[in-house]
């Protein structure tokens, strides 16, 4: 690249200290460790690789086995529902109904209590939240470097 394809100073200036850097070469056992991982790797047994790489009829098997497990899954769930536990999911729903009701009277009461709250409460829990979430931040930060950086 020439020095006319800069449009700023400082990439000219960056382009010629990073050209003036000496060459860096790999440790000449770099290959020979890349080449022996390649080969540790290749030596695997097809089911300890990627589901890409299984041959091709596993991968078939695989998926149709998936499937029946998922249609078992759904089935056993109906005949549940429809069975005996029909009766009792119905035996629920007409409890719930009732629930509703109460959790609904909770929810409102509870809407009205913190309407009644000024706003200078609310802003000062807000910063005690964010100085609580600040501080918990900072001594995991310390924690980490304490004890993991250091290894």
């Amino acid at each position: 690249m020439t020095d006319e394809h800069f449009d700023d100073p400082r990439e000219k200036a960056l382009h010629a200290v990073l050209r003036g850097q000496p060459v860096l070469r790999a440790p000449a056992s770099l290959e020979q460790r890349v080449r022996a991982e390649i080969a540790r790797r290749a030596e695997r047994p097809w089911w300890q690789r990627s589901f890409g790489e299984w041959p091709v009829m596993v991968r078939g098997a695989f998926l149709a086995l998936s499937g029946c497990a998922a249609c078992i899954c759904i089935a056993g769930t109906l005949a549940v529902l429809n069975g005996p536990g029909a009766e009792m999911a119905a035996a629920f729903l007409r409890e719930a109904g009732a629930w509703r009701l109460l959790v609904q009277s909770v929810v409102e009461s509870g809407a009205q209590m913190l309407a009644r709250v000024s706003p200078g409460w609310w802003w000062l829990a807000g910063g005690i939240v964010a100085a609580s979430a600040a501080g918990l931040l900072g001594i995991g930060a310390t924690a980490y470097r304490l004890l993991w950086r250091g290894r």
